[in-house]
């Protein structure tokens, strides 16, 4: 018989449910974080083009996963 070697849980949304408030605290704060990374390593970028890459990463992560369940 196989050892069990990794496990995985779904854990947003399913073990751990988000209110519309924390999941849009959870968004700026991430793409305030990347807007901040980019600039401190010396990118030139605005915040909205920033959200604007976030927001279409997002749809583009949410067709695959649509497309693999």
């Amino acid at each position: 018989m196989a050892s069990l070697q990794a496990l995985t849980f779904d854990l947003w949304q399913t073990l751990i449910l988000d209110s519309s408030i924390t999941l849009r605290k959870a968004r700026e704060l991430r793409i305030q974080g990347v807007f901040a990374g980019l600039r401190e390593l010396g990118f030139r970028v605005k915040e909205k083009a920033v959200e604007a890459a976030y927001e279409a990463s997002g749809e583009r992560i949410g067709k695959l996963w649509g497309a693999r369940r």
